[in-house]
């Protein structure tokens, strides 16, 4: 008894079966085959060999980016780099998103010659 898990196109060829897109390429590239039949199956086929524009992401430029995207963007390259162990880029990263901006206090606790204001 032959593995159920196979792959349909093995099972099928074992079968002397074709499969719904063998078929219509044996169509396609038959030249006794009317035009029109030809042209809606190369239609029908495309999407199996070529990835649609749409589907592939491009990311922005960091020119288009806001402030926030940056940031985002900074940081998911800084959890990569801290995943991958790369100690010297996760310093840069740092420097770039902590230093780039000093932070804002809520409180400021800044108290001169160290004395507590009484």
């Amino acid at each position: 008894m032959k593995n159920k898990r196979r792959p349909a196109r093995f099972r099928a060829e074992d079968n002397g079966q074709d499969l719904p897109l063998d078929y219509m390429m044996r169509v396609l590239n038959d030249p006794d085959q009317p035009t029109e039949r030809r042209d809606r199956l190369a239609v029908a086929a495309a999407p199996y060999f070529h990835a649609r524009l749409t589907a592939i992401t491009t990311p922005k430029a960091t020119f288009e980016m806001s402030t926030e995207e940056i940031e985002q963007l900074l940081y998911r390259e800084l959890e990569y780099a801290r995943r991958q162990g790369n100690l010297k880029l996760v310093r840069e990263l740092e420097g770039s998103l902590h230093g780039a901006r000093s932070p804002r206090l809520a409180v400021d606790n800044h108290r001169p010659n160290g004395k507590n204001p009484e």
